[in-house]
């Protein structure tokens, strides 16, 4: 009987824990439903009021698409596809180069091809925005698999490895872009 008793404390402290734990993992799913809510609020409210800006941003080649560009497509929200107008193309790209304003090892980032230029600008940094000196031949296109390439997926991408007056750089880039990346490097078109 005595045992009994002195067990009770000890599970209401027990449930009582659990109970704070239960409501914890709650609260944080909770959290996480409200910002994928608010997320497609302010991206519908966005295509209303602004639906010319959100129509002509920047134009993501297939495949590179983003988050928002799968939200975009689950929603019916149009955007122009890679090629259409005369604007610039983002593609998705990891860089490596031996030239001194480009990465030293791989570094996740986005290429911008653009009739005037080939840009490269690493992930959430828009201001960071660094030339791609031109190239004049492409020397191999490869999966990725050696040195440095670890975090890169050999299935959806391809590495490009090019020379320059300047030095050698690796772009690995999604399979379907190959063309596209290889012809702007070489000068041969920017779409």
């Amino acid at each position: 009987m005595n045992q009994t008793c002195r067990d009770k404390p000890r599970r209401a402290v027990q449930s009582t824990s659990a109970i704070a734990a239960r409501s914890t993992v709650w609260r944080s799913r909770i959290g996480a439903a409200l910002a994928v809510v608010t997320t497609v609020i302010a991206m519908v409210a966005a295509v209303r009021g602004e639906s010319e800006w959100w129509a002509n941003a920047s134009v993501r080649s297939p495949g590179s698409r983003s988050t928002l560009d799968v939200l975009r497509d689950w929603l019916g929200i149009p955007r122009r596809q890679a090629g259409e107008g005369s604007g610039s193309i983002e593609v998705t790209c990891h860089l490596r180069s031996s030239i001194p304003s480009l990465p030293g090892k791989f570094t996740y980032g986005v290429l911008v091809i653009a009739p005037a230029a080939v840009t490269w600008r690493r992930w959430r940094h828009a201001s960071d925005v660094r030339v791609v000196p031109a190239m004049t031949a492409v020397d191999e296109v490869r999966k990725p698999g050696g040195h440095g390439e670890w975090n890169i997926k050999p299935g959806p991408f391809r590495v490009i490895k090019a020379s320059g007056p300047l030095g050698v750089a690796e772009f690995a880039v999604p399979t379907g872009d190959v063309r596209r990346v290889r012809d702007a490097l070489t000068g041969q078109g920017a779409s």
